[in-house]
């Protein structure tokens, strides 16, 4: 049923008997590739809210983009924005937003400067002449301050919390359009940590995050220098059930981010672990992991042959049937 179903969508009149028969005709969502050199491209409409502590952070982040900043010829936090954009060096364009011609591949909007239910209208300004005016696969952020951060005023922090609902809410909208819409949480001094969640959340890579919330703090190591295009170099990622399915394509997003992956799966797999490990240019580990003596084997095998491992994703352990019922002892 899913081949015809599929079969149906490739052509012009079968999505049109999908649409009227009011069957949901999904969006090709655009996915990462190693080609791509920008995280964003296309126009992307920055506003904010008076007094926003994220502008900067936005601003220096875009710079390293492709993307045509833009920001609405009447936003209330105009000059702000543009200040913004002038310490980063970023060009940065005004425009009427509620053009008929205008359309967007991303919204980002900061919200950290809304201190009462009143001042949520600043929402409504900036999103209501342009949310039907997104491409396909857009993104939309909204940037705010932690509520728990607001307890010293209870209308900062009632208004904070409130982006989580609108946020949400904004997600279900675009959804048909293989649009998403996020949330972050900014904590005071975290602004420029927020750099690598704007990226993750405008970027294909968040082609199925849709309504999260995301928290950004302080970090406290210091800064170092960032490798975006292969954030995993030099890391060892450990990978179990990585034969096929889900396992395979876990690994293959792993090496594309510049890990060295090495590939774990049962012994019966191991034909199929062996092809995944070699297409990967990885390492495998070919062992039942309920055995009892895996543990100490996979940790031995690791240490000697690649000095340890820094991550772990664990995609094994599921019966063939998937119920809780058909699991044995």
């Amino acid at each position: 049923m899913a081949d015809v179903y599929e079969s149906m969508l490739s052509s012009n009149v079968g999505r049109s008997l999908l649409s009227s028969l009011n069957l949901p005709v999904p969006t090709q969502l655009e996915r990462h590739s190693q080609a791509q050199t920008s995280f964003v491209t296309g126009n992307v409409l920055v506003g904010a809210a008076p007094g926003g502590r994220m502008v900067e952070s936005i601003a220096s982040t875009l710079k390293g983009s492709n993307a045509t900043v833009q920001t609405p010829n009447n936003g209330s936090a105009q000059d702000e924005i543009k200040a913004a954009g002038e310490k980063a060096e970023l060009t940065l364009t005004a425009v009427d937003s509620s053009a008929e011609a205008a359309k967007f591949k991303a919204l980002v909007f900061d919200a950290t400067g809304i201190e009462n239910s009143q001042q949520t209208r600043e929402l409504y300004n900036f999103f209501h002449p342009v949310i039907r005016k997104l491409n396909e696969c857009a993104r939309v952020v909204v940037i705010g301050l932690p509520p728990e951060s607001c307890k010293s005023n209870p209308s900062q922090q009632i208004a904070q919390r409130s982006l989580e609902g609108f946020v949400r809410s904004v997600a279900k909208e675009i959804g048909k359009k293989g649009a998403t819409c996020n949330l972050v949480y900014v904590a005071k001094q975290a602004e420029k940590a927020a750099e690598s969640a704007l990226r993750f959340f405008l970027s294909p890579k968040s082609a199925f995050v849709d309504a999260q919330v995301l928290r950004v703090s302080k970090a406290k190591a210091a800064e170092a220098e960032f490798n975006w295009n292969q954030p995993l170099k030099d890391k060892v990622v450990l990978v179990t059930g990585a034969s096929r399915g889900i396992g395979e394509a876990i690994a293959g997003v792993m090496a594309r981010d510049g890990a060295k992956v090495v590939c774990l799966d049962v012994p019966q797999a191991q034909e199929d672990l062996q092809k995944v490990a070699d297409r990967l240019n990885g390492g495998l580990i070919a062992i039942d992991i309920t055995d009892p003596k895996a543990p100490d084997t996979i940790a031995a095998t690791l240490k000697a042959e690649y000095g340890g491992v820094d991550v772990v994703v664990h995609n094994a352990g599921v019966t063939r049937d998937k119920t809780l019922g058909g699991m044995p002892d």
